[in-house]
This record gives C-alpha cells, structure tokens and sequence, in this order.
C-alpha cells in the first residue's frame, strides 16, 4: 500500500574551505572524518526520535583519534 507516512532522521556536517586552514592529513582522510561526524550527527537524530536533524560542526584543525571526535 502506498499511502504510508515517511519519517526522516537527517545528520549533516559542513566544511568550509579556506585557504588559510590547510589541515596536516591527506585530504582524502580529512574527507572521511567529515564523512564520520555527519553519521555521528545521523545517530544522534535517530536517537531523538522520527522528522529529526541534527548538526554537528566539523574542525579540520582537530584530527580524531581512534575514529572517535
């Protein structure tokens, strides 16, 4: 049947490029952190319950350790 309800829990994370903060990791692993703190801000929305977003802000300067912020 297809007249259901949809719900969506939405996770984002922004980077702003600047020539003046270049981080010391390759771009690729920097492009994954990202990646990671905008699935950590999905979770969160998850957590919160149904139609929720979460934004969680991205430093470039401040690499994780061990996968985690």
């Amino acid at each position: 049947h297809l007249g259901g309800i949809v719900t969506a829990s939405l996770g984002v994370s922004t980077l702003e490029p600047r020539q003046d903060r270049q981080p010391e990791e390759p771009p690729l692993r920097a492009g994954m952190r990202l990646l990671q703190t905008a699935d950590e801000a999905m979770y969160l929305s998850k957590s919160r319950g149904k139609n929720a977003a979460t934004a969680l802000p991205f430093d470039i300067e401040a690499p994780r350790e061990n996968g985690r912020p």
